[in-house]
């Protein structure tokens, strides 16, 4: 990859934030929509959510060439349903 600088760099960062703050706008609303204690979210919500998150992350790794070791990542297996979520019960 290309060194960046400058407006290079910003307009870079700005491309690859963009995902992410759509990712935490989603989650306000949630947030906001919420009654209770407990928020729900779809199943594709939390997969869009992860997504987003994860493909910053490796922009990040491949701008700065820190790759975050193996061990220390968490994957989330889509298939299994973890325990105390109720994915999509109330999905919109």
């Amino acid at each position: 990859m290309e060194k960046l600088e400058g407006s290079k760099l910003i307009e870079y960062l700005n491309r690859r934030l963009h995902p992410v703050k759509v990712t935490v706008n989603l989650l306000a609303r949630e947030l906001e929509l919420a009654s209770g204690d407990s928020v729900s979210l779809s199943k594709e919500d939390v997969v869009s959510i992860i997504s987003a998150l994860d493909i910053f992350i490796e922009d990040y790794e491949k701008m700065t060439k820190t790759p975050v070791a193996q061990k220390e990542r968490r994957f989330v297996n889509m298939t299994k349903k973890a325990p105390g979520v109720n994915a999509g019960a109330n999905a919109r």
